[in-house]
């Protein structure tokens, strides 16, 4: 299987840790940024297959991030992660475009399933 691009945003240093070690020991290609600023500028500029973004970042919110890149990329999917879950949160990022939402805590394999679903769609 080809390695998945994955790119991460999320400002909790274990999150970032967590998904990049994890999946890159399957044999996917990691980068990890700690805001949506970032993470707008390496869409930007870098071949990515799928975004992980988290909802709440002090520089640069996920929300105004998922708007930017679904409106630069529009096939691109994004994962949000949310801590809150509360379900405005949830519903206003899926009308914005977003593919899927993780609520904090998830598990790998949460994460290992979307990107399954992912290659399933690409096939």
């Amino acid at each position: 299987m080809k390695p998945i691009r994955i790119l991460v945003a999320d400002d909790e240093t274990g999150i970032r840790d967590l998904m990049h070690d994890a999946l890159g020991s399957v044999g996917h290609i990691v980068k990890c940024v700690d805001n949506g600023v970032d993470a707008l500028e390496w869409v930007k500029t870098n071949p990515v297959d799928v975004v992980f973004l988290d909802i709440r970042m002090p520089k640069g919110d996920g929300l105004t991030a998922l708007k930017n890149i679904v409106r630069q990329r529009p096939s691109l999917p994004v994962v949000m992660i949310t801590g809150c879950g509360q379900a405005e949160t949830i519903d206003e990022t899926i009308v914005n475009g977003c593919f899927a939402c993780l609520v904090k805590p998830f598990s790998i394999r949460d994460v290992l399933g979307i990107l399954d679903v992912l290659s399933i769609k690409a096939a």
